[in-house]
């Protein structure tokens, strides 16, 4: 083993300075407990070590270099940090160690891999020298802020060092740059912890320089407190001396008096030579007192607690007690001695107020505990200082919630914030406000109050706080609520009013508020109205009715249905209804009108009236016997003058009676027969004969019908009597003759039968009445062509037969006929079946409610099924017919009826609506049930229907193009239909050019037929 002189020895002397450098921080640290030193002072010990582990690198022990490694780290990571300590920056030790330690596994890992010493130490001495040369801006910062300490050279010797290490790796293989490494790394070291201990010094001589200006300056400040505590004095017995109200005594440790001030001597009348040298527990105190106050004192300059102020009651001069509030004082005077002080208050006036501020506060107490208002106190701050019994229950808080603050948490949580917002303010500017605020009470409810708050002024103007009243307001409220609600409800009937109404002045007439059914009604706007009278815009035409009304008013205080003319803006009157109330508000009287149009009305009425008496007058004048009775009571209401002359019943012997009461009837048998047979009818009767008993006795023999019918809501029979008095007459005496005449029967047959058909013919004339006349001539044409074909038919048949028996028939002749055959049959089948159609048709004009047979079905499936059938008509036309209706809606009704109206409906829509047009839609629609109602239209876009037809076109026999195929009896057969069997009603809707609607309501369960009693 050979030694390197010149390496060893630089490790040497690193080793023994780094040792040397450890034990000068390690002293230093101990006398100026400073951490950055102990930090040094390790990190050299630390590199004293790694400098023997690399010396025995040198002398061969290889397992040493790692060792050597790890010191090098340490050391320079204690460096780092001691610097970090120095600048009182935050430690980072966590990081650092985790980089170095890194870096030394991938020593040891390179060193057993035999790698290269640069790839194995670079990382190692890389993170050293990013350490060393972080230090040594740590340290230039702190030179910035301390300069002339020597923070900057060695912050350089710190980023010379780190660079060194940095060229380590790379200079370390070549063989003249070990020692000389060594060497230049010791210097660096060694010149490092020069600057440190040089830094150091430096820092307790800055240390001790600050500590001896501040000591100076205690003292400077300690003498200027002995000149101003002189002065203190001179002041103080100054004060006490001029001060009238405040008596001050002093004694020493002896209790012997040493100060006895003006107010002294007024408080306890002695003079001042009188107690100065005196004990004063002596001058001031009972014989049985002093003893306590002498223990007292003495404790005091023991050191123990000083005597506790408060009030007590001393002995004057007069052998009178003063009452008053003492305070002892203990001060040392310039000599350090211990001197003590009472100063006393006299407590008799005191006294005086308090008395007064009792009677007073319980004057006030009484009031407030009696005063259905809370009451409240607060402070400057606004804590409340008192409130009374009321204020706890206005706020649902109990009083240590009061004086807590905590009554706010029982506010509606929407009024809490503005309440602590409007407090802040009254505090902040020193003034009160007003607030309505709602508590939530323990069961939930809600009570609303008024708060009311003043602040509280001296008669000096100072602030002292607020009293606050609160009023419970919750009637009030619900008052209000209630007052809301019947506006509200008043405004929205007034508004939503159909009828007209108006809200005037009783006196003037001036209107305050109108509805919009005034406007739609008068043509005159709201805003137009309001501020005129009735009269100025000319509401009332006849200025003596309105007097008429008022004056009724004024005398009943209301109107009931008071017929009045109201003019409109255009000129126009309108008949109405007024009903009307005195409305009294703060000694006014208001008129509350509500006026009913019923122009409409009036006009219905006197429709009906006409259509009444054209009714009345085609009975009266009509040929055929008719009379009509009640079907409940069968008392007689009105017969024609055909029945009169028939019968020779004057009107007095038979209105308002029975037919038993006026004799009508040979045997009351036959009239119970006559109303069974109705009843089995369900209140129709056709050609039943039966037996009457004229005025004179005699008896008429006659066919009787009966219909059932509504006269002004009442149920009617309307009887018909057609006379075959002479035709059983004539079968009488055809009976009686008949014995005798059997020879002659065969003669006559013929003559007695047209006589027969005759009569028949005559009597269905009777009968049907202006029926025949109205559809004769719609049955004369097919029925004209059908006999006009048969007998153009009948003359082939015979040119064919003869063609046949002369043997001259032709093929030629054969076809001829056989296509004339087929034209007549199709002729004759057209012209039947139309007449056909046109009977049934005239057979549903008088619709029976129980013709058809009541059950419950789906309205979509049975108009589906009608249209179904109509299919083979629809397709021959250019027109469509389709369906919009929602499954589900279910009726308990009869479908037969309701078939044969949409056969109607859409049969007269083909025929009539799209005259002149190539194309058109029919559509049928339901909507959803409501009420029990549902409501069924059909909608065609054709020509549409002129205005003055919308009277008559339910009329029986009413077409438009009679002759042209038309019966006019289609829709007259809806509308009986839709009325009597279905239980409905049928509305039309329609314009010229744009098209027609007929609406059906009826509803989802039809009337049961009722049989009306005889």
């Amino acid at each position: 083993m050979t030694f390197e002189f010149s390496l060893q020895t630089a490790i040497l002397c690193t080793l023994g300075s780094s040792l040397i450098l450890a034990a000068t921080f390690l002293y230093l640290w101990r006398t100026d407990a400073q951490r950055f030193l102990l930090y040094w002072s390790l990190a050299f010990l630390a590199q004293a070590l790694r400098m023997g582990a690399q010396l025995a690198v040198t002398l061969g022990v290889g397992a040493a270099g790692l060792v050597a490694d790890l010191l090098f780290a340490l050391a320079a990571l204690l460096i780092w940090h001691g610097c970090r300590l120095l600048a009182d920056a935050a430690p980072r030790i966590p990081p650092a160690a985790a980089a170095l330690a890194v870096a030394l596994l991938w020593g040891a890992w390179a060193g057993s891999a035999e790698l290269s010493f640069l790839a194995r130490t670079l990382p190692l001495y890389a993170i050293a020298g990013g350490l060393l040369i972080h230090a040594g801006a740590i340290l230039k910062r702190l030179g910035d802020r301390q300069p002339g300490i020597g923070y900057r050279p060695l912050a350089a010797l710190f980023v010379l060092l780190g660079v060194h290490y940095l060229d380590y790796p790379l200079l370390r293989p070549v063989p003249w740059f070990a020692p000389v490494g060594f060497a230049l790394a010791a210097v660096l070291m060694l010149g490092i912890g020069i600057m440190m201990l040089i830094i150091t010094q430096r820092r307790q001589q800055a240390q001790l320089r600050e500590l001896t200006a501040t000591l100076r300056a205690e003292m400077a400040e300690r003498r200027a407190s002995e000149r101003r505590l002189q002065a203190s004095e001179v002041r103080f017995r100054g004060i006490f001396e001029g001060v009238a109200g405040i008596a001050v005594q002093g004694y020493d440790p002896d209790r012997r008096v040493i100060y006895w001030n003006d107010a002294s001597a007024r408080f306890f009348g002695y003079r001042r030579e009188q107690a100065l040298g005196r004990p004063i527990d002596e001058l001031l105190l009972a014989a049985d007192e002093r003893a306590a106050f002498r223990a007292g004192v003495d404790a005091w300059l023991a050191g123990g607690p000083a005597p506790a102020a408060g009030e007590f009651a001393l002995r004057r001069d007069d052998g009178s007690i003063i009452r008053v509030y003492s305070t002892q004082v203990m001060i040392s005077n310039l000599a350090g001695e211990p001197e003590i002080y009472c100063i006393d208050l006299d407590l008799s006036e005191i006294h005086r107020l308090q008395g007064e501020l009792r009677e007073y506060s319980e004057r006030f107490r009484a009031i407030a505990e009696s005063s259905e208002l809370g009451v409240v106190v607060a402070d400057e701050r606004g804590n409340f200082i008192y409130c009374n019994s009321r204020y706890l229950a206005l706020s649902a808080s109990s009083m240590d919630e009061v004086r807590a603050g905590r009554w706010i948490e029982h506010l509606h949580p929407d009024d809490r914030e503005p309440m602590r917002a409007r407090w802040r303010e009254a505090i902040a500017t020193r003034s009160g406000f007003t607030m309505e605020r709602r508590v939530i009470a323990a069961d939930g409810a809600t009570i609303w109050a008024r708060a009311h708050i003043v602040p509280i002024h001296a008669e000096d103007g100072a602030f002292r706080g607020f009293v606050a009243t609160v009023e419970d307001i919750s009637a009030l409220k619900e008052a209000e609520l209630a007052l809301r609600l019947s506006e509200a409800k008043f405004s929205g009937a007034f508004h939503a009013s159909l009828d007209y109404v108006t809200l005037s002045d009783l006196e003037s007439g001036e209107i305050y508020e109108v509805n919009e059914a005034f406007e739609q009604l008068t043509g005159w706007t709201r805003a137009e109205a309001i501020g005129h009278t009735a009269a100025e815009l000319g509401i009332w035409p006849d200025a003596t009715a309105r007097d008429a009304a008022i004056a009724r008013l004024r005398e009943q205080g209301f109107l009931r249905e008071h017929p009045i003319r109201i003019g409109t803006r255009d000129g126009r009157q309108v008949d109405g209804l007024l009903n009307a109330s005195l409305i009294g508000v703060d000694g006014r009287q208001y008129l509350l009108g509500v006026v009913r149009d019923i122009t409409l009305q009036k006009q219905a009425e006197e429709a009906l009236r006409r259509s009444e008496e054209k009714f009345s007058r085609i009975v009266h004048y009509s040929p055929a016997a008719l009379a009509i009775t009640d079907a409940e009571t069968g008392v007689v209401v009105d017969f024609n003058r055909a029945w009169q002359e028939l019968l020779g019943y004057t009107r007095e012997q038979v209105i308002g009676r029975n037919s038993r009461e006026f004799g009508l009837w040979f045997d009351d048998a036959e009239r119970d027969a006559l109303y069974r047979k109705l009843a089995d009818g369900n209140g129709e009767l056709d050609r039943y004969e039966c037996r009457y008993r004229r005025a004179d006795g005699t008896a008429v023999y006659g066919l009787i019908s009966g219909r059932l019918f509504d006269i002004g809501g009442r149920g009617c029979y309307l009887w018909s009597v057609t006379d075959i008095t002479l035709r059983h007459q004539l079968e009488q005496r055809m009976a009686e003759l008949n014995a005798e005449l059997e020879a002659r029967v065969a003669e006559r047959t013929a003559e007695l039968q047209r006589a027969q058909d005759e009569l028949i013919r005559s009597e269905k004339l009777a009968a049907l009445g202006a029926l025949v006349a109205g559809v004769a001539h719609e049955l004369n044409t097919p029925i004209g062509n059908s006999v006009t074909v048969a007998s153009t038919l009948h003359e082939r048949t015979q040119e064919f037969a003869g063609q046949i028996d002369d043997g001259l028939l032709r093929r030629s002749a054969l076809n001829a006929y056989l296509d004339a055959a087929r034209t007549a049959s199709d002729l004759l089948l057209r012209n039947l079946d139309q007449a056909r159609n046109l009977v049934t048709s005239f057979k549903q004009v008088a619709v029976d409610q129980t013709s058809d047979q009541r059950r419950r079905f789906d309205l979509r499936e049975v108009v589906g099924e009608v249209l179904m059938t109509l299919s083979p008509t629809i397709r021959k036309t250019p027109f469509k017919v389709a369906m919009e209706i929602p499954e589900g809606i279910v009726l308990d009704s009869y479908p037969g009826p309701l078939g044969q109206v949409i056969t109607n409906f859409v049969t007269n829509s083909l025929v009539h609506a799209f005259d002149g047009r190539r194309r058109g839609q029919v559509v049928i629609r339901a909507g959803v049930p409501e009420h029990g109602q549902v409501v069924m239209t059909v909608e065609d876009d054709g020509v549409g229907i002129a205005e003055e037809h919308f009277r008559r076109i339910f009329d029986p026999f009413f077409t438009t193009k009679l002759g042209q195929g038309g019966s006019g009896l289609g829709l007259h057969i809806v509308y009986n239909i839709v009325t009597r069997v279905l239980g409905g009603r049928i509305s039309l809707d329609s314009r010229l050019g744009t098209g027609t609607t007929f609406m059906l309501t009826m509803p989802l369960c039809a009337p049961s037929a009722e049989k009306d009693p005889a």
